[in-house]
């Protein structure tokens, strides 16, 4: 069983009471949290950090949820709070930013892209734990197998590809991909550094 960390812990509960009071709220502050490219008029200053706190319906916060405390907690016991949650943000920043690319290399058009939902951040937090320990095995639900941490990222990875490219179901599949790349970049960094398996300043 992992333990849960403060940092992952405060983060689930600030995205379980953003979920429960948007579910009574009116739509439209909902759609005010969600993150619109600067050029469209639905934009709002606050948006590229609130999306991430926002999610669509209880199985979207769920598995966002599940994921932040699976992989984040493992970050954060051999990073430290600072360290971890400076990843975490810049890894949302990178979600939003691959899935923009993305629009604009497929239709040129921004103003009506709309993201929400921690996905992105909490792919980044998935490579995170496949470059800090790639031989570590988890068991796997569905089918019930063990499997090493860098083939669990890479399925994933690859996963987001091909959904992304074949335009499968409603998913930001490349704001996942821009999440995971981000983290892949800062965690191959702090390799080079050797500060891959430090803590940070808090």
């Amino acid at each position: 069983m992992i333990r849960i960390t403060n940092v992952v812990k405060q983060l689930i509960i600030l995205n379980v009471i953003v979920f429960i009071i948007l579910s009574f709220s009116p739509p439209q502050f909902k759609e005010m949290l969600c993150l619109y490219f600067p050029t469209s008029p639905n934009f709002r200053f606050w948006q590229p950090l609130s999306y991430m706190f926002n999610h669509y319906d209880f199985g979207h916060i769920f598995f966002n949820m599940f994921g932040l405390y699976m992989f984040g907690s493992l970050l954060e016991t051999v990073w430290g709070e600072g360290k971890f949650l400076r990843f975490y943000l810049i890894c949302g920043v990178g979600a939003f930013i691959g899935e923009w690319i993305y629009w604009y290399l497929a239709s040129g058009n921004l103003d009506m892209v709309r993201m929400l939902g921690a996905s992105g951040a909490v792919s980044g937090c998935l490579i995170g734990v496949a470059m800090m320990a790639p031989n570590m095995t988890v068991m796997l639900l569905f089918p019930p197998i063990p499997i090493k941490m860098k083939y669990v990222a890479l399925f994933y990875f690859v996963l987001d590809l091909f959904m992304g490219f074949g335009q499968v179901g409603n998913v930001a599949n490349f704001a996942h991909i821009g999440g995971a790349l981000t983290g892949l970049a800062i965690c191959y960094y702090w390799k080079t550094k050797g500060l891959l398996h430090s803590r940070g300043r808090n």
